[in-house]
This record gives C-alpha cells, sequence and structure tokens, in this order.
C-alpha cells in the first residue's frame, strides 16, 4: 500500500536518482567533448561533428536505460501513485455531472 511517508520518500529518491543521472549525462558529454578531434580539416568537420554528436547520443541513451534498470522499483511507485490519483480525478469528474 501506498503511504504518505512511502510517497515522500519515494519524491526524495527519485529527486536523487534524477540528479545522479544528469551528472552522469554531463561527465559523459562533457568527456566526450573533450576527446573529440579537433584537428580535422574543415572538409572533415561535418563528418567529425556527426560522429561526435552520435557518440553523445549512445551514452546517454545508454545512461537513461542504466537508471531505469536501477530505479525500476522506484518508477513503479511513482507510476502507481500517478494511476491512482489520476483515476480518483476522473472519478471526481464523472461523479459531478
Amino acid at each position: 500500500m501506498l503511504t504518505p511517508r512511502r510517497l515522500t520518500a519515494s519524491a526524495d529518491k527519485a529527486v536523487a536518482a534524477y540528479a545522479a543521472l544528469v551528472t552522469a549525462i554531463q561527465c559523459a558529454v562533457a568527456r566526450n567533448i573533450a576527446e573529440a578531434d579537433y584537428t580535422v580539416p574543415a572538409s572533415r568537420w561535418p563528418q567529425e561533428k556527426l560522429r561526435l554528436i552520435d557518440k553523445n547520443r549512445a551514452a546517454v541513451n545508454a545512461l537513461i536505460r542504466q537508471a531505469v534498470r536501477k530505479n525500476h522499483k522506484l518508477i513503479d511507485v511513482i507510476l502507481a501513485k500517478a494511476t491512482k490519483d489520476s483515476i480518483a480525478t476522473e472519478m471526481k469528474i464523472a461523479k459531478s455531472l
């Protein structure tokens, strides 16, 4: 059962998990930018830029997948609460009609 105390703890954990994910993404992107080859000729820069964008996209997606796997129980609790609140709201609206 979802208690107010558990939901409050879930919110704190969700904020911490999100902050950790954002920090990990920023570190990965910064690392990729620092490792980029900026000595390529101007004619090859568009291809190098696309390669860097793809590398960053892959890193971000991998970090998001990892965070979802790590925090799936927390996500389930939050979604269950949101679903319950949504259904309760819809029931109130239906009863008021």
